[in-house]
């Protein structure tokens, strides 16, 4: 039902045993009459579901929504009221509150009823998209914010709910934010092509991860790789890398996949060079291009774990006579 599939759940409710007690399965019922725009039935199930619980928080915003559609704003209302005053912990009657006070030129007020409806359903579709679109509307993006990262916190693993935060920070130019999760996204939920463009475009904002050769730190790492047709792998070896590496040189031989876009949005300066069967002279090159005092040689189907963050980090630190390095 949360992603409108309305015949399939009935379906599915009909391969229940029958029974015309079973509140649950009315209030479901009803849900799936009204997805398909068979509302007199819809009606009929709300009303049955309340004739053996008059407390159904469920069946109360059903009715809501069906007043609403008949027109009827203030019976409309009545019901999403009853309905939160029901059951306080449901997300969808503070929404469809907040639809009736937006279309009554009440901003703030609706604003906050879809914050409170995302807040304790952040992982229904239309509840998410509303709340997301009043925000864009009203550019309300700074006191959004803080709200949409609590959700993502919650719900990692929800695709929307992160496309559309990194959103809200790109509309606030907090560009260096907005990299940082779409790296996560990226590793998380692999790559299309809406991600990369947006991706891109916040990269060339903010520019190439580079050294400064100002600096006289003495642990500054180059990460050198030679690469082609990794999209595979590569943002999630990017991704490791990014905590411990000061700039990244991406030597790229020919791919035909997102290899070198992916790369350039994780910090990294790409070049191409012909492959010509010789490894020593793509590697020679992407060392030649580093600023680092140190360079690291990695494959992209490569990762360092966290755990070995520190240690890295104290070998660089290491004051050595002669030049030297580790395996």
């Amino acid at each position: 039902i949360n992603n409108k599939q309305y015949k399939e759940a009935l379906d599915a409710l009909n391969e229940l045993p029958p029974d015309d007690q079973d509140v649950k399965k009315l209030e479901l019922t009803g849900y799936c009459m009204e997805g398909m725009e068979q509302y007199k039935e819809a009606e009929e199930y709300a009303d049955h579901a309340l004739s053996l619980d008059a407390a159904s928080a469920l069946a109360l915003n059903l009715k809501g929504v069906l007043a609403y559609r008949q027109g009827d704003n203030s019976m409309a209302e009545d019901f999403f009221n009853r309905a939160i005053a029901s059951d306080p912990g449901f997300g969808e009657p503070y929404t469809n509150l907040g639809a009736l006070k937006l279309a009554m030129g009440n901003q703030e007020e609706a604003l906050d009823l879809y914050e409170r409806g995302f807040i304790l359903s952040p992982t229904i579709m239309d509840i998410v998209t509303i709340y997301h679109s009043a925000v864009t509307d009203l550019g309300a993006f700074e006191k959004t914010e803080p709200v949409f990262r609590d959700a993502i916190t919650l719900h990692p693993q929800n695709r929307r709910v992160k496309y559309l935060f990194i959103d809200i920070l790109i509309k606030q130019d907090k560009h260096d934010l907005a990299i940082e999760e779409i790296e996560g996204a990226m590793v998380a939920f692999g790559i299309d092509d809406g991600l990369l463009s947006a991706a891109l475009k916040v990269r060339e904002a903010l520019g190439p991860e580079k050294i400064d050769e100002k600096s006289n730190r003495k642990d500054t790492i180059s990460l050198c790789m030679i690469v082609k047709n990794e999209e595979q792998h590569l943002a999630k070896c990017l991704k490791s890398l990014k905590p411990v590496v000061d700039e990244m040189i991406v030597v790229d031989t020919g791919s035909t996949d997102m290899t070198r876009n992916i790369a350039r949005v994780f910090g990294a300066r790409v070049y191409d060079v012909e492959w010509t069967d010789d490894f020593s002279e793509a590697r020679n090159y992407s060392i030649a291009k580093a600023h680092g005092k140190w360079i690291l040689v990695m494959d992209a189907d490569e990762v360092i774990s966290p755990f070995d963050y520190g240690a890295l980090r104290k070998l660089v630190k290491k004051s050595t006579p002669r030049p030297v390095a580790y395996f």
